[in-house]
């Protein structure tokens, strides 16, 4: 189930098959406590989606599907944010700086929103695009889990870059529509800089909680080494212990002489019916 394409398993090896995902997670737990029993970082938005890899095929087809229609969605939603802040922030009169208003902080404005603008249609046509294709083929598809998380990891990356342009622009868009009336403008500026902060540090907060690995993975190597480093390191060694025992459930639910046969011995018709009775219990 993890690792359809078995090419440690035929050989016998040691490997439940998420060796290819968590490359040392397979210690056992008396090893957990050791710093090289965590796999190397892999510093790609890839690692993000490996564990649908760990579900059921049905329930991983339902999820790529449904999170390709959540990019398709959200990016046709959010071109009318992104218009109504390109509109609304824009200079005013004949040129840039026509009425007035900062000349260069307009000539930045209209680039962040254009490049916003234009990263945000395509969120929609290939978030739309992917989200057909995994309609037609996820379950007809036995490997089609892996070939969807480059296009996952792709549209992911996409959405932060956008986010962070759209949120540039509407900083920009306060300061170009409020200046020079400096008491209002220092005043708005104090309120969305603050709930964005804290919004922020809600999502991070959730990040870490639900999917510490995959935060362990992405997050930069100098985070890792303040006084929240080691607990999110122990949080990620957890979380890949689960996901590796997860594995190993489903791969002998699948398979029940998964056991022998990585062991490199083989078992008999009857051994077999036993390892399905327990596998079933």
């Amino acid at each position: 189930l993890v690792n359809s394409r078995g090419a440690n398993n035929a050989k016998g090896n040691d490997n439940d098959g998420s060796s290819w995902l968590f490359p040392n997670a397979q210690n056992n737990a008396e090893e957990s406590n050791a710093e090289d029993d965590m796999p190397p970082r892999m510093d790609s938005m890839d690692v993000n989606f490996f564990a649908l890899a760990l579900e059921p095929k049905h329930v991983r087809n339902e999820r790529i599907i449904m999170l390709f229609e959540a990019y398709a969605l959200f990016g046709a939603l959010l071109v009318t944010c992104v218009w109504v802040i390109y509109e609304w922030g824009s200079a005013k009169g004949e040129g840039f700086g026509g009425d007035g208003s900062d000349e260069v902080a307009g000539r930045i404005f209209e680039c962040i929103m254009a490049s916003a603008l234009g990263c945000n249609i395509i969120i929609a046509f290939y978030g739309a695009s992917f989200w057909m294709l995994s309609i037609n083929f996820s379950s007809s598809h036995e490997d089609f889990v892996f070939h969807s998380i480059k296009p996952l990891s792709f549209l992911a990356s996409l959405f932060v870059f956008t986010s962070l342009l759209v949120i540039a622009g509407l900083f920009l868009g306060i300061y170009l529509n409020l200046s020079p009336h400096w008491p209002e403008t220092i005043v708005t500026l104090i309120i969305v800089v603050g709930v964005y902060l804290l919004a922020n540090k809600v999502l991070v907060y959730s990040f870490v909680e639900s999917a510490p690995l995959e935060m362990y993975h992405n997050t930069p190597r100098c985070f890792l080494t303040t006084h929240k480093g080691p607990e999110m390191t122990a949080r990620a060694k957890l979380r890949a212990q689960e996901l590796k025992k997860r594995a190993c459930r489903e791969r002998k639910k699948l398979d029940p002489r998964f056991d022998v046969r990585i062991s490199g011995s083989h078992t008999s018709p009857m051994g077999a019916l036993l390892h399905t009775a327990r596998a079933k219990l």
